[in-house]
């Protein structure tokens, strides 16, 4: 069961996105997809990122996320009369954005929700070679940040890791 004092979303307030302690980081640790939301005056947008629930994270054979939310979004814009003008929805097989009217931002995203976890159950996998591409590619950027700090790193090791990074973005066609 999912910890209900999770916080599974970040609204825009101003240029900042609250509650602050709702980041990339925090996702990752709660294995848990990156919702942002952005509301206007009439209109808001979503954003969703899959891949902080798990690095290796893919959907074989065609079945993105995109594709399955598409029709739901669909859906939403014939009832709800979403003039062409504001229809966007946007993504690949782990994020996409869309745009919805601000008042059924809580129904909308509560359904994003409960699709995401049904979908990632049913047909999400992990990657070895995408984990792993990732990882090392989190580590590196690790270590670039102590190098702007200035702050001594092994550059044995940093070569090492840029060329594992190399050889695996190969593999997965990067």
């Amino acid at each position: 069961m999912k910890n209900p004092n999770l916080i599974r979303l970040a609204i825009k307030k101003g240029d900042k996105y609250l509650p602050e302690e709702y980041t990339w980081d925090y996702c990752i640790a709660n294995k848990i997809p990156q919702i942002l939301v952005d509301p206007k005056v009439k209109y808001a947008t979503v954003s969703c990122d899959l891949m902080s629930i798990d690095f290796g994270l893919v959907f074989p054979d065609g079945k993105s996320f995109i594709n399955e939310w598409e029709i739901y979004y669909n859906v939403y814009c014939d009832r709800h009369g979403i003039p062409d003008n504001k229809y966007s929805l946007i993504g690949g097989s782990i994020n996409l954005g869309f745009t919805i009217l601000k008042k059924d931002l809580i129904t909308v995203v509560q359904s994003l929700i409960e699709q995401i976890d049904l979908h990632v159950k049913k047909y999400g996998i992990i990657d070895p070679v995408r984990k792993e591409y990732y990882e090392i590619n989190t580590r590196l950027n690790k270590m670039r940040n102590t190098l702007e700090h200035s702050v001594p790193w092994d550059e044995e090791v940093y070569d090492k890791l840029e060329k594992q990074l190399r050889v695996l973005g190969e593999k997965m066609n990067f």
